[in-house]
């Protein structure tokens, strides 16, 4: 076997690089962008910084009412995003920003991956498709994790191929903490490395990476009760299978759509939430399987935006200018038949095969699910290297009289840097010593946890006693009184507050309070729920029909408002009190 040893494009040339795209992006947010508003992920992104800026740490109120601790979105990007936000002041344009400057550094690294597989040339060809290509740079100044998971993703196979196998393991690690659908990379990079490396380094990387997320996963333990990566798992596999998508073009929000809701008014924590739609979609898969080749069908299809419209919905939710996105459509496909040459012709360079592998699994975990086209950049990214690399082959096929053979037509190896034996083992030694280290701390802190939660509960039981007997005190409604009292001023809110207090703790209590806290919190739940219902009755009544008795509130609540939702308690269980009492006895309970 021939090696084709190759020639890099200079520093200098780099540097260019990098401020060609940043020219380009920074025109980009100037021009298309100067209205931006965050919105679905984007916003939660932007929320999830925000409260780690000021001291929250990762913590939103999506999906559910109340504050939480949050494993919904990995912690990365907004602790990132969240620094930044801290030195400005929570200046969305910052944020913007910082994207910017990430996505001029990957169309770099494009550059220089696209260099070990055709030289010079195609580095600098590469780098400046990187550059212009619109579906990177549509990503790119908004407040989307994409641009910090490309850095890391291309960084992570860029140390792989110097046989860096310790720093690409970190860098896995962390780009497991940035991209959901990088849970299972660290292995895929695992088999390649035992395949290119041995064991003993394979081994090793997968340590690397899993100590690298291991706090991640013990925060969750501690405050979420489940030593989760993410908890988003669920919401992807039942937005994508479940009996209702076929009729929504293969995909509902479980969060919104009114055919989840009976699954979303039962379940008010994330990892039980994550859990019990991942096993409903699960369920539902198994009795369809066929729906696996429709989805992935579909998910095909809309990737290589076959329908120009099919993507519009997607597109304006993650901030793209859909004009712009049509009239460069065009671009989209001369690139993905470039690319797609390039990487042929250079299918013998170890860099070129290890970038098939990580987009090729980044592909698949997107095309079984959830493929809006913002996900396809890990594909995008190495089709812009082949790009690179069939417009240095054109080139030299045209313009150049040199008899030596392409670079891209050698093979090439990947060695792994010489390590000292007796350091190896004491790293491995020192990795294996802080995950005992990093369990111990995480079991000690579920404890005083679960120490501190009974407490609180306790707490948030007596303040939610008042709350209930002073609304219900506002509002002495008989069914048989003739001119009923009440007061209009009183507000059950608090009761709405206290109640997402105890769902945000249920998760930190262990297995002997866990039950008594949930029942305390359903029925504090039902509770807020009649005396609000009751009150916006009553209210409305008073201000618009004086003089009115409770049949008038009964026909006017069954006929409007429990007519939009069934969900809601009859009129009668309302005037009876019975949610009142019933949370008043699991108050009671949680107190003891």
């Amino acid at each position: 076997m021939t090696e084709s040893v190759v020639a890099l494009p200079t520093r200098r040339a780099l540097a260019a690089l990098g401020g060609f795209a940043l020219a380009v992006r920074l025109a980009y947010v100037a021009i298309f962008l100067r209205h931006y508003v965050p919105d679905s992920d984007a916003r939660q992104y932007v929320e999830l910084a925000a409260s780690v800026a000021h001291g929250k740490g990762i913590t939103g109120g999506f999906p559910f009412w109340y504050p939480h601790p949050s494993a919904f979105r990995p912690p990365l990007f907004p602790l990132v995003l969240g620094l930044v936000y801290r030195l400005s002041g929570d200046r969305l344009l910052a944020g913007m920003l910082l994207n910017v400057v990430i996505g001029s550094a990957v169309g770099v690294v494009v550059a220089v991956l696209a260099g070990r597989v055709g030289g010079r040339t195609a580095a600098i060809a590469a780098g400046l498709v990187a550059a212009l290509a619109p579906p990177l740079l549509f990503n790119d100044g908004v407040t989307l994790s994409e641009p910090l998971s490309l850095l890391l993703m291309l960084g992570a196979v860029l140390l792989l191929l110097d046989g860096r196998d310790v720093a690409a393991a970190v860098t896995t690690g962390l780009l497991m903490l940035t991209r959901p659908s990088a849970q299972a990379l660290a292995v895929v990079l695992a088999l390649w490395m035992l395949h290119s490396f041995g064991w003993r380094r394979a081994l090793r990387f997968v340590l690397v990476a899993v100590t690298v997320v291991t706090p991640w996963i013990g925060r969750n333990y501690v405050e979420l009760g489940s030593p989760l990566l993410v908890t988003s798992n669920g919401f992807n596999l039942a937005a994508t299978y479940s009996p209702f998508v076929f009729a929504h073009n293969g995909f509902l929000d479980p969060f919104y759509a009114p055919e989840f809701r009976t699954i979303r008014y039962q379940h008010f924590t994330e990892p039980e939430l994550d859990s019990v739609l991942r096993r409903y979609a699960l369920r539902d898969l198994r009795a369809h399987p066929h729906d696996l080749g429709w989805h992935v069908k579909r998910n095909v299809r809309g990737w290589l935006e076959i329908n120009a419209n099919e993507n519009d919905s997607a597109e304006r939710v993650d901030g793209r200018p859909i004009a712009l996105v049509h009239d460069t459509l065009p671009l989209f496909f001369v690139t993905l038949v470039v690319g797609a040459i390039g990487l042929w012709l250079g299918r013998r360079r170890r860099a070129n095969q290890l970038l098939l592998l990580v987009g090729g699994y980044f592909a698949v975990a997107s095309l079984v699910t959830v493929a809006a086209p913002r996900l396809r950049a890990p594909v995008d990214v190495v089709i812009y290297v082949g790009a690179g690399v069939a417009i240095a082959a054109s080139l030299r096929r045209f313009g150049s009289r040199d008899n030596e053979a392409p670079a891209w037509r050698g093979r090439d190896a990947v060695e792994p840097r010489p390590s000292d034996p007796r350091r190896n083992r004491m790293l491995v030694g020192g990795l294996a010593g802080a995950l005992v280290v990093v369990i111990g701390i995480t079991l000690a802190l579920r404890q005083k946890a679960e120490h501190d939660a009974r407490d609180k509960a306790r707490t948030i039981a007596i303040e939610a006693r008042r709350e209930i007997d002073a609304v219900a005190a506002a509002y002495p409604v008989d069914a048989n009184a003739v001119e009923p009292k009440f007061d209009p001023g009183a507000d059950a809110e608090p009761l709405y507050k206290l109640d997402g207090e105890l769902w945000a703790l249920l998760p930190q209590t262990n297995a002997h309070d866990r039950p008594r806290v949930k029942k305390a919190a359903e029925t504090l739940y039902d509770a807020y729920i009649a005396q609000r219902m009751l009150s916006l009755t009553l209210v409305r009544l008073a201000f618009s029909h004086p003089g009115w008795k409770p049949v008038d509130a009964k026909v006017r609540y069954e006929s409007k408002i429990r007519h939009d939702d069934p969900t809601l308690p009859t009129f009668d269980h309302l005037l009876a009190g019975t949610s009142a009492r019933e949370a008043l006895a699991a108050l009671a309970e949680l107190r003891r």
